[in-house]
């Protein structure tokens, strides 16, 4: 009776613990009911459900399913016969250990004997019947296939193409891209005296933060006994500092300054003539664009020979080789 209840509680402790160990029988049935008693069957039960539940395993009744199911026979001459077999591997062989007799005095040690093979039988066999946690967690993260009928493109997700080269995100323009802007501007030319008036075409390529501009520009000067035209065509890099929708860039450029006069007095030695001359420049431009459209403004310091009329020791006109130039420009981006 006393053994009915510690095998109970043992069985019970197994059944609480099933759900994460390995279960394990202990199979006797097989004995005769002599040798049965000549190896203190009773005792020998108990001790190996209390080394099984020490290792960790739960301990069930034979014919419930175990995932271990160790079955003793008795060999000739008294050897006991352990086979362990496991439902999850019923192609392999079992796997058998043979425990010597021993005397009657030496019960208790013979006992720990057996117990301490069937535990070693028991968890050789539940490593190879139970998944590693590893491969398990592996198993859970693996999405299950879609059934048959499942259309593919509700299991499968959309797959993304990148963006072709040059090709936009959300409307957005790429950063790298070129593109040209060209449009027309109003503005001044100051000299000492006072101003000219300023108008031109002038034309953009950007890409990236590199700026190349060419500029076409004229002016014209009318005084009282001279006309002065001024045309000017010149050509520079630029980097943008701040570059986007809003921009400022500066550069440098070089060109050519060219004049075109006429002098109403006869007695002027050149009542008509051209001059050419050099000419550098240091512009700043601002502008900000609004989709295609693009509004700027531009200021530039620039460097050329000094020009000047006279006229029976008069002067007439006269620009200085210090230049100064302002100009709102609207344009158009391609």
């Amino acid at each position: 009776m006393p053994f009915a209840c510690v095998l109970a509680l043992v069985l019970l402790a197994g059944a609480d613990r099933s759900d994460a160990a390995a279960s394990v029988a202990f199979d006797l049935r097989g004995l005769s009911a002599a040798a049965y008693h000549q190896i203190q069957g009773l005792a020998l039960e108990r001790n190996v459900a209390l080394r099984l539940v020490q290792e960790g395993f739960a301990v069930v009744a034979p014919g419930a399913g175990a995932d271990v199911e160790v079955r003793v026979s008795v060999a000739n001459g008294g050897a006991l016969v352990l086979s362990a077999t496991s439902p999850h591997e019923r192609d392999a062989p079992p796997l058998r250990s043979t425990v010597a007799a021993a005397p009657g005095s030496a019960a208790a040690e013979w006992h720990l004997e057996v117990a301490h093979k069937v535990a070693e039988m028991a968890r050789v066999l539940a490593a190879r019947a139970r998944p590693r946690p590893q491969a398990a967690a592996v198993r859970r993260a693996t999405p299950a296939a879609p059934p048959p009928d499942t259309p593919l493109d509700s299991a499968t997700p959309a797959r993304t193409e990148p963006p072709a080269a040059g090709a936009t995100v959300s409307g957005a323009p790429a950063p790298d891209r070129s593109r040209w802007e060209v449009g027309l501007g109003a503005g001044a030319l100051w000299r000492a005296g006072g101003s000219d008036p300023l108008f031109g075409i002038l034309a953009t390529h950007a890409r990236g933060r590199l700026r190349l501009h060419l500029d076409l520009l004229g002016a014209r000067s009318a005084e009282s006994a001279i006309d002065v035209w001024e045309g000017q065509a010149a050509a520079g890099l630029g980097a943008a500092v701040i570059d986007g929708p809003a921009s400022l860039d500066v550069g440098v450029a070089g060109g050519v300054v060219l004049q075109r006069f006429s002098v109403s007095s006869p007695w002027a030695s050149d009542r008509a003539g051209t001059r050419a001359a050099p000419g550098c420049w240091l512009p700043v431009r601002a502008r900000w664009a609004a989709g295609r459209l693009v509004v700027a403004a531009r200021a530039a310091l620039g460097l050329a020979p000094a020009l000047g009329h006279t006229s029976e020791g008069a002067t007439l006109w006269s620009r200085g080789a210090l230049r100064l130039e302002a100009m709102l420009l609207l344009a158009w981006s391609f």
